[in-house]
């Protein structure tokens, strides 16, 4: 009996994170952290300020300083309309075809910036979704 409450348990995590997530692509595969996007950030903002980028994105949710050196982060959610589609979730040893009626959903970016002495020196893509093919936080961070 325990087993059987175990398995359903993993069962409906599973769908309840693929649900939460359904309708957007995330660029994260096999543990990348979404090299394309964030390289593209990166050649748009490397050396410049870091004050010109929160005037423009707003103040980070979190920031962390060491001496000269700050790591902030940014988050982002964009509601946009689902398309209606089946999608296939694995569940235990196989899958279930999954129907999606379309509707509302939420995509979502979080990014970290580094910065020394004020100016920008990393940017890392930590979650990122497609909206219509294209990556959320590229096309909201970019330049």
């Amino acid at each position: 009996m325990g087993l059987i409450n175990i398995t359903v348990s993993r069962l409906n995590l599973s769908l309840i994170a693929f649900l939460a997530l359904a309708g957007c692509e995330k660029y994260d595969v096999g543990g990348k952290f979404y090299y394309p996007v964030a390289e593209n950030l990166r050649s748009q903002w490397i050396g410049s300020s870091i004050e010109n980028f929160e005037k423009r994105f707003g103040p980070p949710i979190d920031k962390s300083t060491s001496g000269k050196i700050s790591a902030a982060k940014w988050e982002v959610y964009k509601q946009y309309l689902g398309q209606r589609r089946y999608e296939y979730v694995a569940a235990g040893t196989g899958t279930l075809r999954v129907f999606h009626p379309g509707g509302l959903e939420t995509a979502n970016c979080k990014i970290t910036v580094s910065s020394t002495n004020g100016t920008i020196t990393a940017i890392r893509v930590r979650s990122d979704m497609e909206i219509d093919s294209k990556s959320l936080c590229e096309s909201h961070f970019a330049k």
